[in-house]
């Protein structure tokens, strides 16, 4: 979803995974679809995520759950207070924030959310060793 003007056509869906792109996505059909190119289209692109973000609740329901990735409260467009705005509403557990790092701790807004268990971190998970290549030389 990155338009103001996008329906789901089956928000209840188990087989769909919808995405959520409040910024746009380069992939988009039609440039209203876009990510903003200049300073301009950022400040008219920052009101149509948050008309999105604001669509969120009734979009996922009180059953559905959101899975965030990438967000870097630093630099983020979605400013933290967007992101309070946004999973404020929701009811405990549905929002999850995968590889969370200590700056999502120490954002007050977001330590709110998750203080109120609105928002679940979940830490990025290392790799784990791989077993040695039967056809390398051993070391």
């Amino acid at each position: 979803m990155t338009t103001k003007s996008y329906q789901v056509t089956d928000p209840r869906s188990r087989l769909k995974l919808h995405v959520w792109c409040p910024f746009g996505n380069v992939g988009w059909n039609e440039a209203e679809g876009w990510p903003p190119l200049n300073q301009f289209q950022f400040v008219s692109r920052k009101a149509t995520a948050t008309v999105l973000a604001d669509a969120l609740p009734d979009l996922i329901t009180p059953i559905g759950v959101i899975c965030i990735e990438a967000y870097e409260t630093s630099s983020d467009w979605f400013s933290s207070e967007a992101f309070f705005q946004a999973f404020s509403t929701l009811n405990p557990g549905q929002a999850h924030l995968f590889s969370a790092a200590e700056e999502h701790r120490k954002d007050p807004l977001l330590g709110a959310l998750v203080a109120e268990d609105k928002v679940v971190l979940h830490e990025e998970s290392e790799d784990p060793p791989r077993p040695p290549d039967p056809g390398s030389p051993a070391h």
